[in-house]
């Protein structure tokens, strides 16, 4: 029991040190594109706004880049509708026609530099639902 007292703590402190290193180590190399949720349900004819977080090394800090939105399937549309920034998430608005059939879309964002470089690349999985064929009726 006191050698369970004394390696329990121990071994606390070093998961958690590793965690540390791991997040830090997630950006190491440059600049990574966030997002809370990478799956979007979203039903035909709704649009949802969601943001976009920057995380990048040091070095990058000072980047100058901005998002691009990869094509998309007909009667789909992703906008961004306020710039990336270290200091603040980029809004996106993504919307979904009336009579866009319903499945699941891949839709790519990119991050890009200034001089025309790829930055990132962020897949998101957005499914879109049958939208509500329903009618009043007075």
């Amino acid at each position: 029991m006191k050698n369970l007292k004394i390696v329990l703590p121990l071994l606390l402190v070093f998961i958690s040190s590793f965690a540390v290193q791991a997040q830090k180590m997630s950006v190491k190399d440059g600049i990574k594109l966030t997002l809370e949720d990478y799956n979007i349900e979203l039903k035909a004819g709704e649009t949802q706004e969601k943001e976009i977080k920057v995380l990048a090394s040091k070095f990058y800090k000072k980047a100058a880049f901005s998002l691009k939105i990869g094509s998309l399937p007909e009667g789909l549309k992703v906008n961004v509708i306020s710039p990336i920034s270290f200091e603040s998430p980029a809004k996106i608005e993504i919307s979904a026609d009336k009579n866009i059939s319903a499945g699941v879309y891949t839709v790519m964002i990119e991050g890009e530099g200034k001089d025309g470089a790829k930055v990132r690349t962020l897949a998101l999985a957005l499914k879109v639902l049958a939208g509500s064929s329903l009618s009043s009726i007075d």
